[in-house]
């Protein structure tokens, strides 16, 4: 940390963490006194940021794969061109001669890899990825910071485990209610418990979800309406008012590395090209809401920005956009507007 020039005075307060004692005590019985002079107490919070200067030049060596570090958790992701593992294979190999070099030690049993192969043709056989002479485990799904990844990329299993996970709590809301506590108390806790789980990282999948899974995930909030007796805002509109906050806050940084993705409008195209209710227009193009609108294809037309307009195509303009795949970052094209917008969704939501 010398080297990478922390100040003294944070460097000795790190020194603290060392040569700890540490003793357990049960009711009126204590162990005895250990001394530890590694790692940090569970839940401290300079932990994080410890293993982030621990693991700052742990870097992916490769254009083809990146090396995504969270808390204690990093992941390695490779784009595998003409059947050509190299690249990937190799990049582990690094990874794990690393880990050596500064003392860490991977947990092989807790180590998943999941292949996404979207090619029509017949399955390909890929190489078994080994760790320490142990074979890593090859999954279907994997749930990674608390969202659940699909080989086939939907979002089906972890719609499905929210609202498992969310139903158990109607239980403790209608508890509530049988106490007879106001509606802004059960409000509260519907707030604090259900839609937390509900919304968590919402900006990520709600937007590929299908129907049948936002609808399985609105039940949930019918059945808290029904016990608390009051109006609940739906998860379509959470996931447009996160997407507009998270738009806004890019848009201001220019430091994001999204930043560059945004193209703002200039107010006074509304009324070059733009059909619909005036009404719309305010919404859509107001000045709160301007930040993150979506700069259309060059083919689009008037027609075509009109019917997205008269389709309630409202906060669904507020998403990144770009006109290439720098970095193998997928780009869709969204079904329902054709030739007129592309849309790039990225997990750092």
């Amino acid at each position: 940390m010398c080297a990478r020039r922390v100040m003294n005075t944070c460097l000795k307060n790190l020194l603290n963490f060392t040569n700890r004692p540490q003793s357990v005590r049960v009711g009126n019985c204590a162990s005895s006194t250990l001394t530890l002079s590694t790692g940090a107490p569970q839940g401290c919070v300079p932990s994080p940021l410890l293993y982030s200067l621990h693991t700052y030049d742990c870097t992916a060596t490769s254009s083809s794969t990146i090396i995504v570090k969270f808390a204690d958790d990093a992941a390695v992701m490779g784009l595998i061109s003409d059947n050509d593992e190299r690249a990937y294979l190799e990049e582990i190999k690094h990874l794990e001669n690393w880990c050596q070099e500064n003392t860490l030690l991977l947990n092989v049993s807790k180590t998943k890899e999941l292949i996404v192969d979207c090619s029509k043709k017949q399955e390909r056989h890929y190489q078994p990825v080994r760790i320490s002479g142990t074979t890593v485990e090859r999954v279907n799904s994997f749930r990674y910071l608390g969202v659940h990844i699909s080989q086939d990329l939907s979002w089906s299993r972890h719609t499905n485990s929210l609202a498992k996970k969310a139903r158990q709590h109607l239980y403790h809301l209608r508890c509530l209610r049988d106490f007879r506590l106001p509606s802004k108390v059960l409000r509260n806790f519907y707030t604090c418990t259900i839609e937390s789980i509900l919304t968590g990282n919402i900006t990520v999948w709600f937007g590929n979800s299908t129907k049948q899974d936002r609808q399985a995930l609105q039940r949930v909030v019918r059945s808290a309406e029904r016990i608390t007796h009051t109006e609940l805002p739906d998860l379509q509109t959470i996931y447009y008012k996160r997407c507009q906050t998270k738009a806004r806050r890019i848009v201001k940084d220019p430091t994001h590395p999204n930043n560059r993705l945004f193209s703002l409008l200039r107010r006074t195209w509304i009324s070059s090209g733009v059909h619909g209710s005036m009404a719309q227009r305010r919404l859509l193009f107001s000045k709160n809401n301007s930040v993150a609108c979506l700069q259309f294809a060059k083919d689009s037309q008037d027609k075509t920005i009109g019917k997205m307009l008269s389709d309630q195509m409202r906060p669904t303009l507020f998403f990144l956009v770009s006109d290439s795949q720098e970095q193998g970052i997928p780009v869709t094209r969204l079904k329902n507007y054709a030739n007129s917008c592309v849309c790039v969704q990225y997990s750092t939501f």
